[in-house]
């Protein structure tokens, strides 16, 4: 997106409705999308059945939209009411950083998800799309409790607990990666890609994958928790990503999580 159109944007959410195309609706918090789809493991670092959603209404957001078809760009942006209007200030206050970097990096579009909410979490995707060299797509997770301030992993984790928290992140990665590898043996034994191909994603997930998780980077979902783990091979190569994001059942967490954040169903 031009710097032009990035500040329309933020002029728009700064400035609130006038002359805005938006659209105030109250949102029911049936959130079965995609980290309900993924394998989600237990303590174990195994399988297990995911719990039925339900839905609940304890927020409203007014859409802040912007198209401009002769430059490509679509952006929908959320004006958040959660809980009270200082928390609502106070998520607000963080979500407009989004947009300010918007301006700076330059998008073509913004899209949002609720994905999870109760009366002690708010849990929203963004996605971005972006032109350089290449088309690019990234997404941002951004977690708010009750009082309105940005959760972490560190924040919903028993004290003392993070260690054994990160350990069993990590083993359920080595489970994805395992099968990551196994599947490109699987080409390279096909001949659908080359010894080069094949040591260029095998580098990839040393380099880039193993053992790296962001403390801020996890969603909530009606059914599990998922750390997300940022695992990028090179443009030549994305179609190779690995499954990298981790989900886990809240009963897998329970000695983990702090109770207020355990979903209970």
């Amino acid at each position: 997106m031009k710097r032009d159109t990035a500040y329309i944007l933020l002029r728009r959410i700064v400035l609130g409705p006038v002359a805005v195309c938006a659209l105030a609706f109250a949102v029911a918090c049936n959130n079965t999308g995609i980290a309900d789809k993924m394998p989600i493991g237990d303590s174990s670092g195994g399988p297990v059945a995911a719990p039925k959603s339900r839905s609940k209404t304890l927020y409203s957001i007014r859409d802040i939209v912007h198209t401009d078809k002769g430059k490509g760009v679509s952006t929908k942006f959320p004006v958040v009411t959660y809980m009270s209007d200082v928390v609502s200030a106070r998520i607000n206050d963080a979500l407009k950083a989004i947009a300010t970097e918007a301006a700076e990096d330059g998008i073509t579009s913004l899209d949002y998800n609720v994905s999870f909410c109760n009366e002690r979490v708010l849990s929203i995707q963004f996605d971005f799309e972006g032109m350089g060299a290449y088309p690019s797509h990234w997404r941002e997770y951004y977690n708010f409790s009750s009082t309105g301030s940005r959760l972490t992993l560190d924040s919903l984790i028993v004290k003392g607990q993070m260690n054994n928290f990160a350990e069993l992140v990590k083993k359920q990665q080595a489970v994805n990666i395992d099968s990551a590898v196994v599947d490109f043996k699987r080409r390279l034994a096909t001949s659908d890609i080359d010894s080069d191909t094949y040591k260029w994603a095998m580098d990839g997930i040393v380099g880039n994958c193993m053992d790296k998780f962001d403390h801020a980077k996890f969603m909530f979902s009606d059914s599990t928790l998922v750390v997300i783990i940022d695992c990028e091979f090179p443009h030549a190569i994305q179609c190779m990503n690995p499954l990298s994001d981790v989900a886990f059942s809240f009963a897998a967490l329970k000695s983990l999580l702090l109770p207020e954040y355990l979903i209970q169903r």
